[in-house]
């Protein structure tokens, strides 16, 4: 069986995997609790799962989920994933601010 679930349904069954509760995983990954839900469902319904335990289980089975190590590692990359989209966004902010920017190599003389 090949089940291919979205970055934020591994996100959630991660967290589901660690035992946290939907507000929990929605807190961590700034997600209401209905959203978390909705995404449980989609994931239950790919991994043909009855409930959380047994959509663990099947993940376990299916290697969807390996042991712990490498939970960890898939969670640094999913950072990663997060720090470069805010770094995109922050780029397209800057762009449209008008503050003045520094000239690269230039020095700015400030009197005290």
């Amino acid at each position: 069986m090949k089940t291919t679930l979205t970055e934020r349904e591994r996100e959630i069954l991660l967290g589901i995997s660690e035992g946290l509760t939907n507000g929990q995983i929605g807190r961590s990954l700034f997600l209401s609790i209905d959203t978390v839900k909705t995404h449980c469902r989609s994931l239950y319904k790919k991994l043909g799962a009855r409930d959380r335990a047994n959509a663990v289980t099947v993940a376990f089975q299916t290697g969807l989920l390996i042991a712990a190590g490498s939970s960890e590692l898939w969670r640094l990359q999913a950072r990663l994933e997060e720090f470069a989209r805010d770094n995109e966004r922050l780029r397209k902010s800057a762009a449209g601010c008008s503050c003045p920017r520094p000239t690269p190599g230039k020095r700015e003389l400030r009197s005290a």
